[in-house]
């Protein structure tokens, strides 16, 4: 028996769908988002306290934000990621693209990412 929660049951649904010839797998992006699992920062850009999140996609041009937080479409927010070996912390300026994601927000990059503090 293969016990899936939200999301992942519906990737496999799909994948089946696709081995059985009923579905066809188009590219959606532009930019190829791969599969993460990377601890973050957050905060909405007018504020100063940093949220705690996970990205679970990340592209060149965007990634998706796993958070309980509700955010607003068009809303633009500050994500705080540490890269490996990374000193300090990376301010990435986003704004919110997608909150029908069932397990986060989507959100594209606007902005070259600065050191953070």
């Amino acid at each position: 028996m293969l016990r899936c929660a939200g999301s992942e049951w519906r990737k496999l649904q799909y994948l089946r769908e696709v081995a059985l010839g009923r579905a066809t797998m188009a590219p959606r992006r532009r930019h190829l988002r791969q599969p993460v699992l990377v601890e973050i920062r957050w905060r909405r850009s007018d504020a100063s306290d940093l949220l705690p999140a996970t990205i679970s996609e990340i592209s060149e041009a965007g990634a998706l934000l796993l958070t309980d937080a509700g955010l607003t479409l068009g809303e633009e927010i500050i994500i705080e990621i540490t890269t490996p070996g990374g000193a300090r912390p990376l301010e990435l300026t986003s704004v919110v693209r997608n909150t029908r994601h069932p397990e986060g927000a989507s959100a594209s990059n606007s902005c070259a990412a600065t050191p953070a503090g």
